[in-house]
């Protein structure tokens, strides 16, 4: 790991850890994507996670600062006193966007470390949504890998009985709809 590296990673920590508006770590989760991207960009798997695990750290506190701010339900209508409510697009996010964002939140700071730890061992760069599937039910299955047991199941029924394709449709929509959301 080069000194300098080091130096900007732990620069753009500090920044994090001391962010306290939605602005400043958004600066943050653009200097660890481009850091993400450079350290890739020279096979540098080390500082290429160490990046990718502080653009997820990132991205959870920018979610954490904005969302008290954000007034659920009543987008773009005046507050009383003339007051108007702030909405996702005033920080550049879509409806889509924000919920993604928020079950990033689902994930606990141990999930987080606990998946980056993984993907050390695997030698895969962690991505946020990696991360959010690999969050673990209370059974302690992963979501996505039992969703896909419960689709693969109804897939074999299908086939065995094919004269139901609005319900294959159906079920190919629902698997979609839960593993790209």
């Amino acid at each position: 790991m080069s000194d300098t590296a080091i130096t900007s990673l732990s620069k753009a920590q500090q920044l994090l850890d001391n962010a306290k508006t939605p602005a400043e770590s958004f600066a943050v989760e653009a200097m660890a994507k481009a850091a993400q991207a450079y350290h890739e960009e020279r096979r540098d798997f080390e500082n290429t996670v160490a990046a990718a695990h502080l653009y997820i750290l990132a991205r959870r506190k920018t979610t954490e600062l904005i969302r008290p701010t954000i007034r659920q339900g009543q987008y773009g209508r005046e507050g009383s006193g003339g007051d108007t409510f702030i909405k996702l697009v005033d920080y550049g996010f879509t409806k889509l966007q924000w919920n993604r964002r928020m079950k990033e939140l689902q994930a606990t700071p141990d999930d987080v470390d606990e998946y980056i730890s993984e993907c050390i061992e695997k030698g895969a760069i962690p991505t946020v949504w990696g991360m959010v599937r690999a969050q673990v039910n209370s059974d302690g299955k992963l979501d996505w890998e039992q969703h896909l047991d419960v689709m693969i199941g109804h897939a074999r029924k299908i086939i065995a009985d094919p004269a139901t394709p609005l319900e294959y449709m159906r079920i190919c929509r629902s698997f979609l709809e839960a593993v790209c959301p």
